[in-house]
């Protein structure tokens, strides 16, 4: 198995039961460099950011920038995954839709 997936957990017809809880949301367990990258971010050793481009034809407003971000948080799963604590093990839990986007437009 690769060194990079080596932190997951195998999927399983019983592991994605277990991982695809619909009340809660929660995902699965975090690995151990998922667990060190967490706390670097808690004890301010690491910043985590995305940085788009946007090339388009006319000018936009930063509402459609809002909403071009918006969408993309609503397909990209790993933009609503945060660590949380469950049953004395912390797993990933999933945001919900409508959680509220930070976000800043910079103009070059």
């Amino acid at each position: 198995m690769s060194q990079m997936y080596s932190n997951t957990i195998p999927f399983t017809r019983a592991g994605f039961s277990r991982c695809m809880s619909t009340v809660d949301k929660w995902f699965r367990p975090v690995g151990p460099f998922e667990l060190f990258t967490d706390d670097m971010y808690k004890n301010h050793g690491l910043v985590i950011s995305y940085y788009l481009r946007f090339a388009t034809s006319r000018p936009v407003t930063e509402e459609e920038v809002k909403k071009v971000c918006t969408h993309l948080y609503r397909k990209a799963i790993n933009l609503r995954l945060i660590p949380k604590e469950r049953d004395g093990e912390t797993w990933f839990k999933e945001l919900p839709l409508d959680y509220p986007i930070d976000f800043e437009v910079r103009r070059n």
